[in-house]
Protein backbone atom coordinates (compact mmCIF):
# COMPACT_ATOMS: atom_id res chain seq x y z
CA UNK A 1 0.00 0.00 0.00
CA UNK A 2 1.46 3.34 -1.05
CA UNK A 3 0.05 6.87 -1.09
CA UNK A 4 1.02 9.49 -3.64
CA UNK A 5 -0.04 13.11 -3.69
CA UNK A 6 -1.69 13.68 -7.06
CA UNK A 7 -2.87 17.29 -6.79
CA UNK A 8 -1.52 19.39 -3.92
CA UNK A 9 -3.62 21.73 -1.87
CA UNK A 10 -3.59 25.38 -2.86
CA UNK A 11 -2.82 27.82 -0.10
CA UNK A 12 -2.02 27.19 3.54
CA UNK A 13 -4.19 26.70 6.65
CA UNK A 14 -2.79 29.91 8.12
CA UNK A 15 -1.59 32.87 6.12
CA UNK A 16 1.64 34.79 6.42
CA UNK A 17 -0.47 37.73 7.58
CA UNK A 18 -1.95 35.58 10.39
CA UNK A 19 1.58 34.82 11.58
CA UNK A 20 2.74 38.44 11.25
CA UNK A 21 -0.18 39.57 13.43
CA UNK A 22 0.30 36.73 15.91
CA UNK A 23 4.00 37.24 16.53
CA UNK A 24 4.05 40.96 15.74
CA UNK A 25 6.71 40.91 13.03
CA UNK A 26 7.76 44.37 11.88
CA UNK A 27 10.74 43.51 9.68
CA UNK A 28 9.51 42.93 6.13
CA UNK A 29 12.85 41.21 5.38
CA UNK A 30 11.52 38.24 7.39
CA UNK A 31 8.39 37.72 5.28
CA UNK A 32 10.01 35.09 3.05
CA UNK A 33 11.24 33.22 6.13
CA UNK A 34 7.75 33.29 7.64
CA UNK A 35 6.25 31.91 4.42
CA UNK A 36 8.78 29.06 4.47
CA UNK A 37 8.11 28.35 8.14
CA UNK A 38 4.35 28.18 7.50
CA UNK A 39 4.96 25.60 4.77
CA UNK A 40 7.27 23.54 7.01
CA UNK A 41 4.90 23.72 9.97
CA UNK A 42 1.99 22.63 7.78
CA UNK A 43 3.94 19.60 6.54
CA UNK A 44 5.01 18.76 10.09
CA UNK A 45 1.46 18.95 11.47
CA UNK A 46 -0.03 16.96 8.59
CA UNK A 47 2.46 14.16 9.20
CA UNK A 48 2.23 14.34 12.99
CA UNK A 49 -1.56 13.89 13.08
CA UNK A 50 -1.81 12.06 9.74
CA UNK A 51 -4.32 14.55 8.35
CA UNK A 52 -4.64 16.46 5.11
CA UNK A 53 -5.48 20.00 6.21
CA UNK A 54 -6.58 21.59 2.92
CA UNK A 55 -8.31 19.67 0.14
CA UNK A 56 -5.91 17.70 -2.04
CA UNK A 57 -6.14 14.71 -4.36
CA UNK A 58 -4.36 11.49 -3.42
CA UNK A 59 -3.79 8.12 -5.03
CA UNK A 60 -3.61 4.87 -3.10
CA UNK A 61 -1.80 2.05 -4.88
CA UNK A 62 -2.51 -1.59 -4.01
CA UNK A 63 -1.13 -4.75 -5.55
CA UNK A 64 -4.58 -6.42 -5.41
CA UNK A 65 -8.06 -5.77 -4.05
CA UNK A 66 -8.31 -6.47 -0.30
CA UNK A 67 -11.65 -7.40 1.27
CA UNK A 68 -12.02 -3.75 2.31
CA UNK A 69 -9.94 -0.76 1.21
CA UNK A 70 -9.00 1.69 3.95
CA UNK A 71 -8.16 5.29 3.06
CA UNK A 72 -6.00 6.60 5.88
CA UNK A 73 -5.35 10.13 4.64
CA UNK A 74 -7.93 11.89 6.79
CA UNK A 75 -10.46 13.36 6.51
CA UNK A 76 -11.62 11.66 3.30
CA UNK A 77 -13.94 13.88 1.26
CA UNK A 78 -14.74 11.69 -1.76
CA UNK A 79 -13.61 8.81 -3.93
CA UNK A 80 -12.97 9.97 -7.48
CA UNK A 81 -12.18 6.66 -9.18
CA UNK A 82 -10.92 3.13 -8.80
CA UNK A 83 -8.86 1.68 -11.65
CA UNK A 84 -7.29 -1.74 -11.90
CA UNK A 85 -5.18 -3.88 -14.19
CA UNK A 86 -7.38 -6.70 -15.51
CA UNK A 87 -6.24 -10.24 -16.33
CA UNK A 88 -5.26 -9.17 -19.88
CA UNK A 89 -3.06 -6.35 -18.56
CA UNK A 90 -5.47 -3.58 -19.57
CA UNK A 91 -6.39 -0.71 -17.25
CA UNK A 92 -10.09 -0.65 -16.41
CA UNK A 93 -12.15 1.84 -14.42
CA UNK A 94 -14.56 0.35 -11.91
CA UNK A 95 -18.08 1.80 -12.12
CA UNK A 96 -19.15 3.59 -8.95
CA UNK A 97 -22.18 1.27 -8.76
CA UNK A 98 -19.77 -1.66 -8.17
CA UNK A 99 -18.59 -0.44 -4.76
CA UNK A 100 -19.81 1.34 -1.65
CA UNK A 101 -17.99 3.95 0.41
CA UNK A 102 -18.04 5.17 3.98
CA UNK A 103 -16.22 8.34 4.93
CA UNK A 104 -18.81 9.75 7.28
CA UNK A 105 -16.46 10.56 10.19
CA UNK A 106 -13.40 12.80 9.77
CA UNK A 107 -11.50 10.92 12.50
CA UNK A 108 -11.81 7.45 10.94
CA UNK A 109 -10.39 6.04 7.73
CA UNK A 110 -12.57 6.04 4.66
CA UNK A 111 -13.73 2.56 3.72
CA UNK A 112 -14.53 1.00 0.38
CA UNK A 113 -15.92 -2.46 -0.27
CA UNK A 114 -17.90 -4.12 -3.05
CA UNK A 115 -21.55 -3.09 -3.35
CA UNK A 116 -24.16 -5.53 -2.09
CA UNK A 117 -24.10 -8.69 -4.19
CA UNK A 118 -20.90 -7.64 -5.99
CA UNK A 119 -17.28 -8.79 -5.76
CA UNK A 120 -14.02 -7.16 -6.66
CA UNK A 121 -12.83 -7.95 -10.20
CA UNK A 122 -9.79 -10.16 -10.69
CA UNK A 123 -6.53 -8.36 -11.26
CA UNK A 124 -3.42 -9.52 -13.04
CA UNK A 125 -1.34 -11.40 -10.50
CA UNK A 126 2.18 -10.34 -9.60
CA UNK A 127 1.54 -6.82 -10.92
CA UNK A 128 2.68 -4.01 -8.67
CA UNK A 129 0.09 -1.30 -8.11
CA UNK A 130 -2.63 -3.26 -9.90
CA UNK A 131 -5.30 -1.18 -8.12
CA UNK A 132 -5.36 2.62 -7.93
CA UNK A 133 -7.86 4.51 -5.78
CA UNK A 134 -8.02 8.23 -6.49
CA UNK A 135 -9.66 10.27 -3.73
CA UNK A 136 -9.81 13.72 -2.19
CA UNK A 137 -8.97 14.38 1.42
CA UNK A 138 -8.84 17.47 3.61
CA UNK A 139 -11.04 19.69 5.71
CA UNK A 140 -11.70 21.98 2.74
CA UNK A 141 -10.43 25.55 2.82
CA UNK A 142 -8.39 27.31 5.50
CA UNK A 143 -11.66 28.44 7.10
CA UNK A 144 -12.62 24.78 7.65
CA UNK A 145 -9.43 23.72 9.47
CA UNK A 146 -10.09 23.22 13.22
CA UNK A 147 -9.03 26.13 15.42
CA UNK A 148 -6.81 23.90 17.57
CA UNK A 149 -4.74 22.98 14.51
CA UNK A 150 -4.44 26.61 13.44
CA UNK A 151 -3.33 27.60 16.95
CA UNK A 152 -0.74 24.82 16.94
CA UNK A 153 0.56 26.04 13.57
CA UNK A 154 0.87 29.61 14.83
CA UNK A 155 2.72 28.53 17.97
CA UNK A 156 5.03 26.26 16.00
CA UNK A 157 5.91 28.97 13.47
CA UNK A 158 6.47 31.44 16.32
CA UNK A 159 8.77 28.99 18.10
CA UNK A 160 10.84 28.28 15.01
CA UNK A 161 10.95 31.99 14.14
CA UNK A 162 12.09 32.97 17.64
CA UNK A 163 14.70 30.21 17.84
CA UNK A 164 16.20 30.61 14.37
CA UNK A 165 19.37 32.44 15.43
CA UNK A 166 19.95 30.85 18.83
CA UNK A 167 20.31 27.17 18.13
CA UNK A 168 21.65 24.87 15.45
CA UNK A 169 19.70 23.94 12.32
CA UNK A 170 18.88 20.47 13.67
CA UNK A 171 17.65 21.81 17.01
CA UNK A 172 15.66 24.61 15.41
CA UNK A 173 12.79 22.34 14.52
CA UNK A 174 12.03 21.08 18.02
CA UNK A 175 8.38 21.23 18.98
CA UNK A 176 7.09 22.96 22.11
CA UNK A 177 4.88 20.99 24.50
CA UNK A 178 2.02 23.44 23.88
CA UNK A 179 1.98 22.47 20.20
CA UNK A 180 1.92 18.75 21.01
CA UNK A 181 -0.88 19.35 23.51
CA UNK A 182 -3.01 21.14 20.94
CA UNK A 183 -2.36 18.48 18.30
CA UNK A 184 -3.28 15.74 20.78
CA UNK A 185 -6.83 17.17 20.77
CA UNK A 186 -7.08 16.27 17.06
CA UNK A 187 -5.16 13.00 17.40
CA UNK A 188 -7.56 10.07 17.52
CA UNK A 189 -5.04 7.30 18.05
CA UNK A 190 -3.99 4.98 15.27
CA UNK A 191 -6.43 6.62 12.86
CA UNK A 192 -5.49 10.21 13.55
Amino acid sequence: MRYELSTAATGTPISREDVIDFIRVVDTDDYALITALVDRATRYVERRIQRQLLTATWKLYLDAFPAEILLEKLPVASVTSITYTDLDGDTETLAATEYQTDYSAPDRPGRIKPAYGKTWPNTRSSTYNAVTVTFTAGYGTAADVPATIKQALLLLVQHWYDQRAMISQTQQYTVPTSVDSLLAIEDWGSYA
